[in-house]
């Protein structure tokens, strides 16, 4: 007798214990690392993240026999209205995802968004691994580049000796809305995504600092970071900087060096505030902006294990 197989939405009733585990065991099978923990959410978070009122997420599951065997979650950006996939398969079921993507891409059809996005994981300058192939047979497109995260210990930084601020201000002013815009309008879509997540419209724990272009005048470049507390509450508390980012506007032909001066000013800001690490998740498809980072001392420390690369499929 044929065993059927029916999907229906994540609901209350579901078990998130179990969903948890199914989607952590997907991740672990793909990401070979054997220091990665696996996802970055508790079966309650995850829980939460499908059934509060407020969510932006929706998601599916395929029962085969009355048991749960794969689910695959949409979450919608609340710039573009595109969904970021996340999921969970039984192995040996892999099938069940192509409807399962079909299920996510109405979803974010019907709330007027054109793309479907996976992030999967690789090992730095990696170009295939099994997950890139799954997502691939299930027709999305890969990103010719993958992005990487890096960190620098400012314990370890000084500022160097000829560095001057010229044309470099803070952008006390510059609210998050004109930066999304900025980037938005350079396709940045990604780095929108990501200042979204970690940002809030004004706060004083986000520090923004543009460089202006010395003939026209107009703005050529921003960096930006948030303030978090490591070790809140401890007696090892301290601060750090994430979601640091540099962009350089397109269309203006700015020298090397006062590219390297804007990031240079940001760090000394860092310094000034008595930050002792900064994190930055950048995209490799700006490859000075990577030697940039590297020049300074920047390093990937663990991380070179846990690059991504960006699919999408159209929708």
């Amino acid at each position: 007798m044929k065993q059927s197989i029916m999907v229906r939405r994540v609901g209350q009733h579901d078990n998130f214990e179990w969903l948890h585990s199914l989607m952590n065991q997907t991740v672990k099978r793909f990401n070979l690392d054997p220091k990665f923990l696996g996802i970055a959410m508790t079966a309650s978070e995850l829980k939460n993240s499908y059934l509060a009122a407020e969510t932006t997420k929706d998601g599916f599951v395929a029962e085969k026999d009355g048991s749960v065997i794969a689910i695959m979650g949409v979450s919608l950006s609340e710039v573009t209205s595109n969904g970021y996939v996340e999921f969970g398969v039984m192995e040996g079921h892999e099938a069940i995802l192509h409807e399962l993507v079909e299920k996510c891409s109405s979803i974010v059809q019907q709330r007027g968004g054109k793309k479907l996005f996976k992030f999967v994981f690789s090992q730095f300058g990696q170009i295939r691994n099994k997950e890139i192939t799954l997502w691939e047979q299930l027709g999305f497109n890969c990103d010719q580049f993958s992005n990487v995260t890096l960190s620098l210990d400012l314990k370890s930084w000084s500022v160097p000796d000829d560095f001057h601020n010229e044309n470099i201000y803070p952008a006390t002013d510059l609210a998050l809305s004109e930066i999304s815009q900025i980037l938005m309008d350079d396709g940045e879509e990604q780095i929108v995504e990501l200042i979204r997540k970690q940002f809030v419209e004004k706060s004083a724990d986000q520090i923004v600092l543009t460089l202006m272009d010395e003939e026209t005048k107009k703005l050529a470049g921003l960096a930006f970071y948030r303030i978090i507390k490591a070790n809140e509450g401890s007696d090892n508390e301290f601060l750090d900087a994430s979601g640091f980012s540099v962009h350089y506007r397109p269309g203006y032909s700015l020298k090397k060096e006062d590219k390297q001066r804007l990031l240079q000013a940001t760090l000394l800001s860092m310094k000034q505030l008595d930050i002792y690490h900064v994190y930055s998740r950048i995209t490799l498809k700006h490859f000075d902006v990577f030697s940039m980072l590297v020049r300074e001392g920047f390093e990937d420390p663990g991380f070179e294990q846990n690059c991504t690369i960006t699919l999408f499929k159209t929708v």
